[in-house]
């Protein structure tokens, strides 16, 4: 205990903490009493799941690898239960509390601000006591640093989001909406597929669904890439070209993808929610 030093211990703390503050006044609608309360549930509570997943991850990862069980499938099992965990949270968090799509949304924001704040505040800790091989030396930490806050965060924050506004719907959407949602092909096949959940409860079981295999697929396609570790060179290779003198990492252009494409989708969801929200086809709690 001697050797213990408070330092990495506060760097670690209030460089989890930051983008966390950030992201919450973006997202912080006001006027909506118990908001503050209720996020803080949801975020420590989820914040247990990322301490489960940082303890256990990496062995249940090597033993699906050694049974020759695909890089996009791990991931897409890791973010299928890490995204109902996080929902499970959001349901806690949420007793009594939800009133609309929003309130929903804004839970789903704090659990998934709530579960990479621990993992990176354990995390950051390792990399601060020089315990973290891959982020030794100041470039490395800053690197590192960066694609833990500003590409991993985000991708929480899209799939959670997605997960959220399904789940929404499948609370709040009124008949008329109901009918309109079983029109489509999509809802039908997974309405066959959970044929055995009674019928009061089949549509939100089907929105879930929904709302899980959009986000677990997003989840599971980012995290394999991030494994992969693209770089220039790794393009330029799959098309047949000569490799280029200079090798550099595709991740930060890939994050930028994802994030832009995940800000465009949940613009989409939340314009359409505005729109339902006009024709009177969402229950208001």
């Amino acid at each position: 205990m001697e050797n213990f030093s408070l330092v990495p211990l506060l760097l670690a703390f209030f460089s989890a903490l930051a983008p966390v503050v950030l992201w919450f006044f973006i997202l912080k609608r006001k006027n909506r009493s118990g908001f503050w309360q209720r996020f803080l549930v949801t975020f420590f509570l989820s914040g247990f799941g990322a301490m489960f997943m940082l303890q256990f991850e990496p062995l249940f990862k090597n033993v699906l690898e050694s049974h020759g069980v695909s890089f996009l499938l791990i991931f897409m099992l890791f973010g299928m239960i890490v995204e109902y965990y996080k929902n499970f949270m959001v349901r806690i968090g949420g007793y009594r509390y939800f009133k609309n799509i929003d309130d929903v949304m804004d839970l789903s924001f704090a659990a998934a601000l709530g579960f990479t704040f621990f993992e990176n505040f354990f995390l950051f800790f390792e990399m601060f006591s020089g315990n973290l091989p891959d982020a030794l030396g100041p470039v490395k930490m800053i690197k590192y640093f960066l694609t833990r806050e500003f590409f991993i965060l985000p991708i929480h924050l899209f799939t959670s989001g997605i997960f959220g506004y399904f789940y929404g719907v499948g609370l709040f959407a009124k008949q008329e909406l109901r009918e309109k949602n079983r029109r489509s092909s999509s809802f039908r096949f997974l309405e066959n597929l959970l044929f055995f959940i009674p019928e009061e409860r089949l549509f939100k079981a089907v929105k879930i669904l929904q709302g899980t295999l959009i986000s677990v697929f997003f989840y599971g396609l980012f995290f394999t890439i991030l494994e992969q570790e693209p770089t220039t060179n790794t393009l330029v290779t799959f098309f047949g070209l000569s490799e280029l003198p200079l090798e550099e990492k595709l991740l930060p252009l890939i994050s930028f993808a994802f994030f832009k494409f995940g800000t465009i989708v949940l613009f989409s969801l939340m314009d359409k929610k505005r729109r339902w929200k006009r024709e009177n086809m969402l229950e208001s709690g």
